[in-house]
């Protein structure tokens, strides 16, 4: 197999510190206004593990990731639909970024 294409790299490196970040933010208190109910943490905690292990399989250049990805990237456009004004153009972006990185490697996937 061909080495990781760079921009697979870059992503899942960024994904992961990303996701680093957002479980260090969950499990603390400090850097909250209004603090998340038990949960709500949980639910964020769940959604972080499931985008790293969707970051996983893209990082391992698997084609089952990329749906994962979509199906993700669904799931964020219904929940924009049914409560609005959680709309965020950040909150789209990585999940768009993944899903036509998935696309544009889809050949050289496993």
């Amino acid at each position: 197999m061909s080495p990781r294409p760079w921009p697979i790299t870059a992503v899942g490196i960024l994904g992961g510190a990303a996701a680093l970040v957002t479980i260090v933010l969950f499990t603390t208190t400090a850097p909250w206004a209004v603090q998340p109910t038990m949960p709500q943490r949980l639910v964020g905690l769940c959604a972080v593990a499931v985008v790293l292990t969707a970051l996983a399989g893209l990082w391992r250049m698997r084609r089952w990731s990329v749906g994962l990805v979509a199906i993700l990237l669904a799931l964020r456009l219904v929940y924009g639909f049914a409560r609005p004004g959680s709309w965020s153009v950040a909150a789209l972006a990585l999940p768009v970024l993944l899903l036509l990185l998935g696309v544009v490697y889809w050949r050289r996937m496993a």
